[in-house]
């Protein structure tokens, strides 16, 4: 029986030691792999009975995970758990009466939520003998038809005090975001994080653009005197002009420099543009 243990994996040199620890640094798993790497240790030391009893893993685990680490060549982020999400999801039955409800209702009154539609909704099952269903439930019935675009889209109505009229607003629909997630670079230009600084000094206000690349450090800035998206676009073409690798994907922050022109650049420069999820600064936190 071969054995694999994983100190064999750091006798190769000091690049190699290097390479296999900074695999598993920036992981989003790293406390999972690292915890996996000692129970080998242990089963490595005192076998399988005692490993079973100390971290409850049965020898064909530990078998499982040696293997992983095999094929990958020693890449200690092999030892990850990988997604359990089902590949057949289950789908949500919802019975025709309270779906036809539903859309009729937020029809007839547009932008109602789950909250003001469930006790109605109730009534009307009572009446015809259907099983009701929860607040939560007609939330995601809600979510699922907006999906699928099937619920009509709601107006916004404002009064302008000034010609005491109502004005009617079409409201666009909401884009998605992409996010980071768990993108991790591993070239120069795989991922440029960007930012702006203002600064307000002798009556002067500034604002300084700035971008760093992750894997090289490599940096740059350039100071505007508004932070408009087409400012943010021109900072954009000057760091892809002085960068000198290719620029692959871009993160920013939800800022308005960051929309509209910058987003029509990074679209016909074929760049990624990741957006950081709200009131998370420290996405960003290269910069």
């Amino acid at each position: 029986m071969k054995q694999i243990y994983v100190e064999s994996y750091y006798r190769s040199g000091y690049s190699r030691f290097m390479k296999y620890i900074n695999d598993i640094l920036n992981h989003p798993k790293k406390e999972i792999i690292e915890q996996r790497i000692e129970i080998i240790k242990f089963f490595d030391d005192y076998g399988a009975e005692a490993t079973r009893r100390a971290f409850g893993k049965a020898r064909s685990t530990i078998f499982l995970w040696k293997q992983k680490l095999k094929k990958s060549g020693g890449k200690l982020s092999a030892l990850a758990p990988g997604d359990k999400t089902p590949i057949r999801k289950r789908k949500r039955l919802v019975h025709s009466f309270i779906l036809d409800f539903i859309l009729k209702y937020r029809a007839d009154h547009p932008g109602v939520d789950k909250t003001t539609i469930t006790p109605v909704l109730a009534v009307a099952c009572q009446h015809a003998g259907v099983k009701t269903i929860s607040e939560s439930t007609v939330g995601r019935i809600i979510h699922d038809l907006k999906e699928k675009g099937r619920l009509p889209k709601s107006n916004k109505i404002t009064i302008n005090a000034r010609f005491d009229k109502l004005v009617v607003r079409e409201q666009k629909p909401r884009r998605k975001k992409t996010r980071r997630k768990g993108f991790l670079p591993q070239k120069p230009g795989d991922l440029i994080q960007m930012d702006t600084v203002s600064i307000f000094t002798d009556g002067i206000k500034r604002y300084i653009f700035t971008a760093i690349d992750i894997s090289t450090r490599f940096t740059f800035a350039y100071a505007y005197k508004s932070n408009s998206s087409t400012h943010g676009s021109d900072f954009l073409d000057k760091f892809l002009k002085v960068a000198p690798f290719a620029i692959r994907r871009v993160q920013t922050d939800n800022g308005s420099e960051f929309l509209k022109d910058f987003e029509q650049a990074c679209e016909g420069k074929g760049l990624v543009h990741f957006f950081n999820y709200p009131k998370h600064p420290e996405a960003n936190g290269y910069l």
